[in-house]
């Protein structure tokens, strides 16, 4: 028995990939490129980690104690990290600071003070102007009170006005620079200094004894103004004007400066130091220290080469994941029309994901916490649930887990995070019916992924990082979900994928197609209700995509728009078939359904919807028309019955199938007078019964309990219209005269 079994999973495996062969050369592209893409991802991600490398230098950490010697076995450079940053802090120290002029704060000083004179002048000679004893000249400087005394008592403005101002300009012109920190020659001896002269930047250097701060304003205003013959009262006017009017003009340009900086760095070579064979780099028992770990780092780098039994652990671990979707994924897929489609959207997923997770580890991202907090399986967990469906995202979420093996350091922490989390966030989305319920999970999940990850917890180092760690976890839960909620859109718009949403939004009654039909079609209007209410309750009880049969139900006769009035549900007066030849009657008849699928692709129906559509008379008579030709005729030898079918197929989906039996039971139903539920049920299983009979069942997966159900579904929603309502007695006349 168990080697019946083996052999009948062998012929499963080769039929598979048979079929790929042979029907869908496309997917096995796909899954053959993939592979050997997430085999190369892998293998370049685990040749830059620890699986590759020689595991007892992981031992040697900064700080703890040596337990062991260890000794070079051969020849190797490294780079002397101490020695290589003395070397970039000397030669920084060299670069000289950049400076520039703000010609607009010296057209401000200028200004201010051009002002200022005005003010000054016509307080001196209108002291009746004056106000107290500051009067307008406190209005544009701060003095003190003294100080306006003294500058309209004690001096003469117009001998230390054209002096303030001569040296303002002076100091201005050559430049006040606006230093904090006290130089000397063993900091900087000079300064890169630009200015705009006529257009154009002008460079200069200049020295730190020729610059002018605002420190130096006392020496030199004294210096300057000895040439002046001034009492020492203007001179100490002067002074008090240049100091409450001269602002630094020249300051510092940091973007120029660490534009220098980021340069020289560039040029910068580290320092190389030589270890040859047989030198100890680390002694036992020492402590270990920065610079030993540098050597440790570089023997390592050293020691990175290609094992060829881990690249053939993980050649053969990717295979067994590889065979095991695809066994897995083959019943799924197998009644789904958006085979292929579905086939690539989860292999890019998958890649996307080994790419993410080799990124993380990579540039070592999880040095300090837990790979667990960076996985996003729920994000692709969510994504799916609502793209593709909820077996084929628990499906997903347990090879993207075992899939975290493949790289270096995966603990079974992390595969239950991952596997946790995944799972959890497809149960939480699977009966979402609103686009603002893919963001209600998140307070859940975030629980679920604090809970996952504070029982993966061996140790931790304190209060502070265990709160970090918890913040990243919920964290996690709430990117993924706003991820989420902003790529089903797109997914949605690009691929036209019939997920909850879009059907829900297609179902609107009040679209442009819908309030045309209740307009111009009202018996195909209310037929497409009722068949809509009849397949989304047979859909329910058959286990079907219910809202998938009640939007194609709903539009499966939009190509009776343009010509309503030849459907007798149209139809208030004269039936117009009564004046055309059976065949001509039989053309419009059919090409409601072509019709239907071309309005379906122009407002961009998904796939599923028109496949209903184009499915739903399948290939079945149109026996009206077929009796009346035979009738005309006089000779049934005449009348070929496919000139009077319908030319599209019999559905392929359960719900295809189920609208069509909607669509013929409730047409039917029509005629029936006074009918019972014994009545019903006799009819409805007649009328099933010659849909399988003439093979228009033979496509899809309904078994023959499928067909009781949908009966009993059937019966039980007509049941409801037809229900007899209870006569009101009569009034009698002398009954009427009594009661007014």
């Amino acid at each position: 028995m168990p080697m019946k079994m083996k052999e009948k999973q062998k012929d499963d495996i080769m039929n598979f990939i048979n079929a790929l062969k042979g029907e869908d050369r496309a997917v096995s592209i796909v899954l053959l490129v993939s592979f050997i893409l997430v085999l190369i991802i892998v293998i370049f991600s685990n040749q830059f980690s620890l699986f590759f490398k020689d595991p007892g230098l992981s031992d040697f950490e900064e700080g703890s104690i040596a337990d062991r010697d260890l000794i070079a076995n051969y020849n190797f450079n490294y780079i002397d990290k101490k020695a290589s940053e003395d070397k970039i802090e000397n030669e920084l120290s060299s670069i000289k600071p950049v400076y520039k002029k703000n010609n607009e704060i010296t057209l401000s000083v200028l200004n201010n003070f051009s002002f200022f004179t005005q003010k000054y002048l016509l307080d001196f000679e209108n002291p009746e102007l004056l106000s107290g004893s500051s009067g307008n000249l406190e209005s544009l400087k701060k003095f003190t009170e003294d100080e306006i005394k003294f500058l309209l008592e004690s001096v003469d403005p117009y001998k230390i006005i054209p002096v303030s101002s001569e040296l303002l300009e002076t100091f201005l012109e050559k430049g006040v620079f606006d230093i904090d920190a006290e130089l000397s020659p063993t900091n900087q001896n000079s300064f890169d200094y630009w200015q705009w002269d006529k257009g154009r930047k002008v460079y200069s250097s200049i020295y730190v004894k020729d610059i002018i701060t605002l420190k130096d304003i006392d020496r030199i205003v004294d210096k300057n103004i000895l040439s002046y013959k001034l009492t020492k009262s203007e001179k100490n006017a002067v002074l008090l004007l240049v100091h409450k009017f001269l602002i630094a003009n020249v300051i510092y340009d940091n973007v120029l400066t660490q534009l220098k900086f980021d340069k020289k760095r560039k040029e910068i070579n580290p320092v190389l130091q030589n270890i040859h064979s047989g030198d100890i780099i680390i002694r036992q028992g020492y402590l270990i220290s920065l610079d030993d770990m540098s050597k440790v780092n570089a023997l390592k780098g050293k020691n990175e080469s290609i094992n060829t039994i881990h690249v053939g652990a993980v050649f053969l671990l990717l295979l067994l994941i590889y065979l095991f979707s695809i066994l897995m994924f083959k019943p799924l897929f197998g009644q789904k029309r958006r085979r292929s489609q579905y086939i690539f959207l989860l292999v890019s997923f998958y890649v996307v994901f080994i790419i993410y997770i080799a990124l993380i580890l990579f540039f070592n991202f999880t040095r300090q916490f837990y790979l667990s907090i960076f996985i996003p399986t729920s994000l692709f967990s969510m994504m799916i649930v609502i793209l593709i469906g909820f077996e084929e995202s628990i499906l997903s979420v347990v090879i993207l887990s075992v899939s975290l093996f493949l790289f270096p350091g995966t603990s079974s922490s992390d595969f239950l995070f991952s596997l946790i989390s995944g799972v959890s966030a497809a149960f939480l989305l699977r009966a979402v019916h609103k686009r603002i319920d893919l963001l209600k999970p998140v307070v859940i999940l975030s629980i679920i992924n604090i809970f996952s990850i504070i029982v993966g917890l061996q140790k931790y180092p304190d209060k502070n990082w265990l709160l970090i760690v918890i913040i990243l976890a919920a964290s996690n839960a709430l990117i993924s979900s706003i991820i989420n909620f902003t790529l089903i859109p797109v997914f949605e718009h690009f691929l036209n994928i019939p997920t909850v949403f879009k059907l829900l939004e297609l179902s609107n009654m009040d679209s442009p197609v819908f309030r045309k039909m209740a307009t111009v079609a009202p018996g195909t209007y209310g037929h497409s209700i009722a068949v809509a209410n009849l397949a989304d309750a047979a859909c329910r009880d058959i286990g079907a995509n219910s809202l998938l049969a009640r939007v194609g139900a709903y539009y499966h006769d939009i190509g009776k728009l343009d010509q309503s009035e030849y459907f007798i549900e149209n139809q208030t007066e004269a039936n117009k078939h009564d004046m055309l030849n059976p065949s001509l009657s039989v053309a419009v008849i059919k090409s409601h359904v072509k019709v239907g699928i071309e309005k379906a692709k122009e407002i961009g129906l998904p796939f599923e919807i028109i496949e209903i559509i184009s499915q739903h008379h399948g290939s079945g008579l149109i026996g009206y028309f077929y009796i009346e030709a035979i009738n005309k005729k006089g000779s049934k030898t005449k009348i070929k019955p496919e000139d009077y079918s319908y030319t599209g197929i019999p559905p392929e989906s359960k719900e295809a199938a189920v609208v069509m039996l909607a669509d013929t039971v409730e047409a039917a139903s029509r005629i029936l007078k006074k009918p019972t539920i014994l009545k019903l049920e006799k009819f409805i299983w007649k009328l099933i019964m010659e849909k399988i009979e003439r093979g228009q069942m033979s496509n899809t997966a309904l078994t023959m309990n499928d067909m009781r159900i949908i009966s009993k579904s059937f019966i039980h929603i007509l049941s409801g219209y037809s229900h007899s309502r209870i006569e009101y007695p009569k009034i009698k006349t002398d009954q009427k005269r009594k009661t007014v």
